[in-house]
């Protein structure tokens, strides 16, 4: 049996396990796959965070799972943040609405 989880130890270590220096992720690891696969290098970590999130909003995935997800203490903070990013949604709203008060 492997030695028991510490909470002062990191999950993701280097060959020698110590903390992960996140420059030479980027620039050994995120950078390359970025070329590899034609996305401009200037696309930051970050940036898959925020298109994460975005993206799950535009798929209808409920704000709280969403702020859950992200570690945000509320919904508000996931909704300012990210639901700008994806047009149409007020547009979708109405047309849902719409359709629904058809049926009835």
């Amino acid at each position: 049996m492997g030695k028991k989880f510490s909470e002062e130890e990191y999950v993701f270590v280097s060959s020698k396990g110590t903390p992960l220096n996140d420059r030479n992720v980027i620039q050994r690891h995120f950078k390359p796959l970025l070329r590899r696969v034609g996305i401009n290098e200037d696309f930051r970590l970050y940036d898959l965070r925020h298109s994460t999130a975005s993206l799950l909003l535009r798929l209808n995935v409920h704000p709280k799972v969403v702020a859950d997800m992200f570690g945000h203490s509320d919904i508000t903070l996931t909704l300012n943040t990210y639901s700008h990013l994806t047009p149409g949604l007020q547009q979708e709203a109405a047309q849902k609405l719409s359709n629904l008060l058809r049926r009835g």
